[in-house]
């Protein structure tokens, strides 16, 4: 629902509110042998904001969103030949943030918008009734961007965000699965680890990016980001650790025609381990970032009635990757992980007119690391090779509009079980996979969505109301496999994705 406030439209704002029902229908509708496979989504969520124009130079925001979602198997019953006791698994999440901003556009030159964010979660994750994961975290996030014309050829850009982090974190779980590791993690065979603490993370980014434009043909812009944080624990005698970077970046445009245009970048980026990976005794306390050089370079051309091509290629090096030691208990992971992402992508486009807006999309990816000095390469686990999405909508009279999107997209690799070792101590099989990771793929996926809206016009407001069907022919996506006791059979655990929506949305 949105709304201006007053006459003048100085103040406006809106909110939504939804609630899934698929965690009421799939337990009506997905067979009882295939319950335990399947994974069920509950979730509000809920979105707010209200804006404020008391002149032309400042603008005044606040927007709110949150959820609270919930995930499990459709059904905990156990049969016989399952590996273990009891196959309960929960996840429960929830969060509350709050936007403030403040946009100031003091002339035609400059503009500058500054945020601010709190934003309080919880995660609870419950595994089989004897592990679990419990995290609370207290945070605030400051942003500040400003631009300035500084001439006709000249922009420049600067600004920062800094964040607070206030954790708590208790755990008694078992490494968690990383890039690569085959299959699901052993919960009960492997050894689980406590942890209970307090943790306060703090870091930032600055930045800045200079426009030139050489007349109408040549548009450069260099620039870099400068990043710095740490880790620190307050209640405990772990030492805090810190880190800084600086990545620089580039880019180029030259526009060939009206039509035609030519573009290409190089840049590093970094990235920051995840938690886990280091604090003890999850992780190493003094692994690195990960680094990543990117080239990529494209081509741009726009076509008569709204019609333009976008398509570029791509490559990516990558270093300093965390992997697993494999030996060192003490050190479980250092930076000796190596990598190489390249591909292209496609992107036709119908730009919006009275009726008919839509797009057709198709990426062609290879991601591949090798993990250690002398080992193979092997593919990411995020290796999607292709992947097409075909959109359209089309406005029919002044108050009907119908959609569909097609995607299709290649399955994600995984590694599969050899054979599996009896373990007389818990009565259970270990599985031993295959040497040969990420050998194997998941089977394709694909599905269409359709959407349906009807307006309805009322002196001073409107109503419309749509219908949304995710998944219409309710293909199954499958996540991964669950195995028998002795891992002889496996069976996929899928994710249904049949979302049919019903909404309004109303406007003075």
């Amino acid at each position: 629902m949105e709304s201006p406030f007053d006459e003048n439209g100085d103040w406006s704002g809106g909110f939504a509110v939804r609630r899934s029902f698929i965690d009421f229908i799939l337990p009506e509708v997905i067979p009882e042998d295939e319950a335990r496979f399947t994974l069920a989504p509950r979730f509000y969520d809920y979105q707010a904001a209200v804006a404020w124009r008391p002149n032309a130079a400042n603008t005044l925001q606040m927007f709110a969103v949150g959820a609270d979602d919930r995930l499990g198997l459709v059904s905990d019953e156990t049969e016989e030949d399952a590996p273990t006791a009891d196959q309960a698994f929960d996840v429960i999440s929830w969060f509350h943030r709050p936007i403030f901003s403040w946009t100031l556009t003091p002339s035609a030159d400059i503009n500058n918008r500054l945020g601010i964010s709190p934003n309080y979660q919880e995660v609870e994750v419950e595994i089989f009734n004897n592990r679990f994961f419990r995290l609370t975290i207290q945070q605030i996030d400051l942003r500040d961007d400003l631009t300035i014309d500084l001439a006709d050829w000249n922009t420049l850009g600067i600004g920062f965000d800094a964040s607070y982090n206030d954790v708590d974190l208790e755990t008694d779980l078992i490494r968690p699965p990383k890039e690569g590791d085959p299959g699901s993690a052993d919960i009960f065979n492997e050894q689980s680890l406590l942890f209970d603490e307090a943790m306060i993370f703090i870091g930032g980014n600055a930045y800045l990016e200079d426009q030139f434009k050489f007349g109408r043909a040549l548009v450069l812009t260099p620039g870099a980001r400068i990043f710095w944080g740490q880790a620190n624990f307050p209640e405990s005698d772990t030492d805090s650790f810190s880190e800084t970077y600086v990545d620089p970046r580039f880019f180029a445009r030259v526009n060939v025609t009206d039509r035609a245009a030519l573009k290409g970048g190089v840049g590093i980026y970094h990235q920051v381990p995840e938690a886990d990976e280091m604090i003890e005794p999850y992780g190493t306390p003094k692994v690195e970032s990960e680094r990543a050089v990117s080239y990529n370079g494209g081509v741009e051309y726009r076509f008569d009635e709204g019609y333009s091509l976008d398509a570029q290629g791509y490559y990516k090096r990558l270093d300093s990757l965390v992997a697993r030691t494999g030996a060192d208990e003490e050190e479980p992971y250092d930076n000796a992980g190596i990598g190489r992402i390249y591909g292209a992508e496609l992107l036709v486009r119908k730009e919006l007119t009275d009726r008919l807006y839509g797009w057709l999309s198709y990426t062609f990816t290879v991601s591949e690391r090798r993990d250690r000095p002398g080992e193979d390469w092997r593919y990411f686990d995020q290796d999607q090779r292709h992947n097409a999405i075909i959109l359209a909508s089309y406005r029919i009279g002044e108050l009907w509009r119908v959609g569909a999107k097609f995607q299709y997209a290649t399955g994600l690799p995984y590694t599969d079980v050899e054979t599996a070792i009896y373990n007389a101590d818990t009565d259970s099989y270990i599985p031993v996979y295959s040497e040969d990771v990420n050998e194997q793929r998941m089977a394709d996926f694909h599905q269409l969505d359709i959407r349906g809206d009807k307006l309805w016009r009322f002196s001073g407001w409107t109503l419309n109301t749509y219908l949304d069907i995710q998944n219409v022919y309710a293909k199954r996506q499958p996540v991964g496999f669950i195995y028998n006791a002795d891992y002889t059979e496996k069976r996929e655990v899928s994710f249904p994705s049949f979302y049919p929506t019903l909404g309004l949305q109303a406007r003075w």
